[in-house]
Parts: C-alpha cells; structure tokens; sequence
C-alpha cells in the first residue's frame, strides 16, 4: 500500500499550482491554506512540492520563462534563509502549522512578510499553513497575526488565496482503496464502514490502514490485498472511535516488543508520539503506556535521529503550555471587546469591511444566546 496517494482535493492543488505560474509570469503569490487537524494540509503542501518539481512542470514553467530550466529553478524554503536565494531562481516559501508557534515566531512571520511586500527582485509564493476551528494554540496572536500578514501583502499588492483543505468524501476513500490497493478483496461495505469511523479525516483513515496492517487483519497474499472481515468487525463497529484506534495500536506495539524489528517499532513509536503532540487523540491510558514501553524501544533502536526525536515527542517531554484564542471567540466577556481587537486592524490594513461584517454580527446575535 502506498501511504502517501490518498485522494481528495485535487482542486485545492491545482489551485496551488495555477498560483505559482503567475510567479513565473511576474506576479507574486500568496497562499493561506486552513482545515481541521489531520484533514491533510501538511499532505497537500508536500504534494504541492512534489507537482512544482516534476519535470513535467519545470518543462511548462520553462515554456512560460522562456527558456530551459533545471531542477535548482524552484527553491523551497521555510523563510529563513530569503536574503541568500539566488535572485533569478523562483521561491515557494512554506510556514506550516502556524498554530503552533509562539509570539516571538508569530512576529517574525510578519517580519518576513514586510520583506517579502518590500522585494523588487524577488520571485516568490508564499504558503502558510493552520488549524482552522476551535483549537488549543500557542498565542492568543494567531489570528491577529494571519490578519497581519495579509494586509501587509495586500498593500503591497500580492495577490492572496484562501485554500480550504476538506475532509475526503466517500468517492475520494474509495479512489485511494482503488489506486493504492488495487486489486483487493474487501467486502463491498469497507469504504462506508471506514467513512463513518474516520468521517474523511485524511489522518484518520491513515491510522485505521496502520493498525489493520500491524495486525494483519489487513494482508497482502500473491500480489492481491485481503481483509478478514471477522477481525475488521469491531475495529470498524459504529461505535468505535479514532482513540480506539490508537489504543489497539498502542498494546499492539507493547505485544510486539519482543518479536518486531527495532527500528519498525521505533518508527511506529515516532507515529503515535507525533499524533499525540500534533493532534492529541490518544486518550491518557494510552499515553500512559507508550511512556511505559518507549525506553525499550529507544534502547533497541539502531536510528539515533529518529530517537532523538521521538525522545522530545515523548508525553512525558512536552509542556501543555497551549491555549485557547479566547480574543477569537464570541462569549459574553469578550463581546464588548470586539471594537478594540478587529479596529485597529480594520483602519492599519483599509479592511473596513471586515469591521462592518463582524459589527454587523455581533449585532445580529442576542447577548443571551452566546456561550
């Protein structure tokens, strides 16, 4: 099975691309790419790399230069390092998971777009990735600060696209079972019964292939995939959970300590360390035992990168210092406050539209309705 060919949102990333050929036709970009945890922004971005690189591309963006390119022509970099780009190469310039960064780098991130609104010489698209919704964050400023940024570049005259990142739809799981799969021998009711335990979250559906396969209830016999239905029952039973989920893998992984590979458990050991800082949806019993189990894994593990990493992803390691955007939310505290947060943005960045929707709002709702 190839992990990585999951389907959907194949509009979004053509959305991307027809971006980045206005940068080789002149015009800089600007990209602010949101969804739920797990829906597959961080996925979508890697395909976006992909595509850019591809010398399929490189050929078009050639024919839209003018001339022949190679593979150094698109440069991808997180933003630190703008000053030292080749001035005739193209830059896409990815900052993910916004969300969690903190005042100092929610700063700097709108440092870098004053640089990059003040570039004559510059060919560049600028992609910045979040969590959108009710989510734990590491500043209050996150929103404020996206503000920021677009206003900046707004003025600047950049243009900016919104890009919705959706949860996959029953057609884009099916698509993936097909593409990455095929042939398989599943019953014909796996793609519902997956849809409704993961409900498309690009993650999920991703979790319930890694256990299904870790436990061979998922096989791969002469070239053709199987399911033994019997087992996937409960794992895929309407009342199941994606914290189920990644409990079954948890005691799978303690049951596996003896007989697996080192570095196999060491790398599903960094997966469930990473769901768990990243999107939290192992339950505390869970977390309990892969802190119990990992210094066995750590010991056995040959990958001193990868221990590294999963040493500072550990539970055990990681400060819950994250905090609601409670300056986001409409509740009866803030609700007063609402002029003093959105106008001055409104008035700096000539968003007065934005100042009139969101009176309109808060207008609109009773003060006793709000919770």
């Amino acid at each position: 099975m190839q992990e990585e060919k999951f389907h959907g949102n194949e509009l979004a990333l053509s959305v991307a691309c027809n971006a980045f050929e206005d940068v080789i036709e002149g015009k800089n970009r600007a990209l602010f790419i949101s969804g739920a945890k797990g829906v597959g922004k961080s996925a979508l971005i890697k395909q976006l790399r992909e595509r850019l690189s591809s010398p399929g591309m490189l050929e078009r963006f050639g024919f839209l230069a003018g001339r022949q390119l190679d593979e150094g022509f698109v440069r991808f970099t997180d933003g630190s390092d703008i000053s030292a780009l080749p001035r005739d190469c193209y830059a896409v310039i990815i900052i993910d998971e916004i969300q969690d960064r903190n005042d100092q780098s929610l700063s700097d991130i709108c440092k870098l777009a004053q640089m990059l609104a003040s570039s004559t010489d510059l060919h560049y698209m600028l992609v910045m990735a979040y969590t959108s919704g009710s989510i734990a964050t590491q500043s209050t400023m996150l929103m404020p600060t996206l503000a920021e940024v677009k206003g900046i570049l707004s003025n600047a005259s950049i243009a900016l696209t919104d890009i919705e990142v959706k949860p996959m739809t029953l057609a884009d799981i099916a698509t993936t079972i097909a593409f990455t799969m095929s042939p398989n021998d599943f019953p014909s009711n796996f793609v519902n019964r997956l849809y409704a335990l993961t409900g498309g979250v690009q993650l999920y559906v991703r979790e319930v292939f890694n256990y299904l396969r870790e436990s061979s209830i998922m096989t791969i016999t002469d070239g053709k995939w199987h399911l033994d239905e019997g087992l996937a029952a409960p794992v895929l039973a309407p009342s199941a959970s994606i914290e189920d989920i990644e409990t079954l893998r948890i005691n799978l992984l303690a049951e596996d300590l003896e007989t697996a590979d080192a570095d196999a458990l060491a790398t599903r050991l960094h997966q469930l360390c990473r769901n768990h800082a990243k999107h939290h949806i192992i339950s505390t019993q869970g977390i309990e035992k892969l802190v119990q189990i990992a210094p066995r894994i750590l010991a056995a593990a040959n990958d001193d990168t990868l221990s590294r990493t999963i040493a500072d992803l550990l539970p055990s390691n990681q400060a819950d210092n994250r905090q609601t955007d409670n300056a986001l939310l409409i509740t009866p505290e803030n609700i007063d406050k609402a002029d003093e947060i959105l106008a001055p943005l409104a008035q700096k960045y000539k968003m007065s539209q934005l100042l009139q929707n969101a009176q309109h709002l808060l207008d609109i709702i009773p003060k006793g309705d709000i919770h």
